[in-house]
């Protein structure tokens, strides 16, 4: 298994005021964070020959430990390998949770408070 360093956001359990009347979610990056690439698949979509198009799904998991506010559930962003991306979906399986990455975040690290 391959083994790498990545970076997590975890979002705020409840909305904040940011300014008078203005509310929104607040995140706090964990740096340094041990992980396993479970899997990575590539899948290559030919319909006509022309137009390929490839979708790379990659699988991190990563020692994390929950607690009664769910903070593994909030996990929303994960920096792999220099790249910010979404966090598709979070598998928890004690003492593991696994990390399904999405899209490249629309986000950057300052927008999350970094």
């Amino acid at each position: 298994m391959l083994k790498t360093i990545i970076a997590i956001a975890i979002r705020s359990e409840k909305p904040v005021e940011i300014e008078p009347g203005i509310f929104d979610y607040t995140y706090k990056i964990i740096k340094g964070i041990r992980a396993e690439v479970r899997q990575k698949r590539h899948t290559f979509s030919n319909a006509d020959g022309i137009n390929t198009q490839t979708t790379v799904s990659t699988t991190l998991s990563i020692l994390f430990k929950n607690d009664k506010t769910d903070r593994a559930g909030r996990i929303t962003h994960a920096l792999y390998r220099g790249n910010l991306y979404e966090v598709a979906s979070v598998g928890q399986f004690p003492p593991r949770v696994n990390l399904l990455l999405g899209d490249d975040s629309k986000l950057t690290l300052l927008d999350l408070g970094e």
